[in-house]
């Protein structure tokens, strides 16, 4: 008899991947969050943001050591969750998580009015599948909102809203 708060162990082996999933090209808005949360349960996401750096002085060995395994293991669960579609153009940076999440960061993140476009055109074509459940179909609109919150520039205010929906409606 399980109890209502009972949740499956994870193993401290299981890989970030495995938990939160891959890293498609498509859920960079909902896998973010996802893996900085995983990398902070593990002590590492001060290290792959930048802001834990290496000890020095000749002797802090040991500190130096302790440091290193945790930067190759920041970049090994970050490399491990990327999907095969992703990994090609990051290989040369997996042994760099800072300059592995720094450059997810830049490709997935890209602030333009085209893939703003995008983001409003998913949330606004979200329909209610016939085999889809309101809960399901939440999700995803959850989803798109966390992409259009992502790609919205830090200046965003309505003004700049409805001008921008005014102006992508255009038609040329």
């Amino acid at each position: 008899h399980c109890s209502p708060l009972h949740y499956p162990k994870m193993s401290s082996s299981s890989s970030m991947g495995s938990v939160i999933g891959l890293l498609t090209l498509r859920n960079y808005p909902t896998w973010k969050p996802d893996a900085e949360s995983w990398l902070r349960s593990r002590g590492l996401l001060r290290i792959v943001l930048g802001e834990s750096k290496r000890p020095a002085g000749e002797h802090k060995e040991a500190e130096k050591e302790k440091f290193d395994e945790k930067w190759d293991r920041a970049a090994g669960e970050i490399f491990l969750a990327l999907s095969p579609e992703v990994k090609p153009d990051l290989r040369a940076l997996s042994a760099d998580p800072v300059k592995l999440w720094a450059r997810l960061d830049e490709k997935f993140s890209s602030r333009k009015p085209g893939m703003r476009f995008n983001a409003y055109d998913t949330l606004f074509w979200i329909r209610l599948r016939p085999d889809e459940s309101l809960t399901a179909m939440a999700a995803r609109v959850n989803a798109a909102m966390a992409s259009i919150q992502e790609l919205r520039p830090k200046e965003f205010t309505l003004a700049v809203l409805v001008f921008f929906l005014f102006s992508t409606s255009l038609e040329i």
